[in-house]
């Protein structure tokens, strides 16, 4: 239970995980405890355990049977879930970690929509690298689901272009680049002018950024050409401002 939780975890966690009566619990705590394995750390109505050092962590996680570590993930996700966590600082984290464990059990829609709130909660706490692997973790369960629209409140298309600006926050300006080639190429399928047009000026900034000036000057130029002139928007002035 600890192996699939960690890499510290809280005593509530663990006894709802392992589903142990509280003294075989205790029991199991404390030989781990006594034989070197786990450290336990005290605080404030709650004990917290971990490994003494991650590779013991890898080697029992590693020792774990394929339906072990889905029934034991899914116990994590539901109880974390019956916890009603989810809010102010650690917000990210907790959908992160629901998120994690909802796909190795399998539950990839829950998985998904807990994806997507984790990456939204990252950037509001200005945890840009997280905000990042949470979108692109969202993005690669997106063909996998039924409806991931309905799933995440989210298109494709949007979701690409806040993951797009999530790198350029995370300062991996490459990946930004491949990004907006994404959205670029789902902005033409879509076949809303002003959309493509705009995804073409995100890709000439993430070119710019990417150090290839003369490739950003293209996607700019393209993106004025299909901007609409009329009526006049925010849009068109981004576009003309990039």
């Amino acid at each position: 239970a600890i192996a699939v939780a960690g890499p510290q975890v809280e005593d509530w966690l663990v006894q709802a995980v392992a589903g142990l009566p509280e003294q075989a619990l205790v029991t199991g705590l404390h030989a781990g405890i006594d034989a070197g394995l786990l450290l336990v750390t005290h605080g404030v109505g709650a004990d917290r355990y971990a490994f003494r050092h991650p590779l013991i962590g890898e080697v029992v996680y590693g020792g774990l049977l394929a339906t072990e570590r889905r029934r034991l993930h899914e116990a994590c996700a539901q109880a974390l879930v019956d916890h009603k966590g989810g809010t102010g600082s650690s917000a990210a984290g907790y959908w992160s970690e629901l998120a994690r464990h909802w796909q190795v059990a399998g539950d990839v829609e829950h998985a998904l929509t807990a994806a997507v709130r984790a990456g939204t909660e990252a950037e509001l706490a200005f945890a840009f690298e997280t905000a990042l692997a949470r979108d692109e973790q969202a993005l690669g369960m997106w063909d996998v689901v039924d409806d991931p629209r309905l799933l995440s409140g989210l298109d494709r298309l949007a979701l690409l272009r806040r993951t797009c600006w999530a790198a350029h926050l995370a300062g991996s300006n490459d990946r930004a680049a491949i990004l907006a080639q994404q959205a670029v190429a789902e902005a033409d399928r879509a076949g809303d002018g002003r959309l493509t047009a705009v995804t073409r000026a995100e890709l000439g900034y993430a070119l710019w950024m990417a150090g290839e000036p003369d490739d950003s000057e293209s996607a700019y130029r393209a993106a004025v050409a299909m901007m609409p002139p009329e009526p006049p928007s925010a849009e068109g002035a981004r576009v003309l401002a990039g």
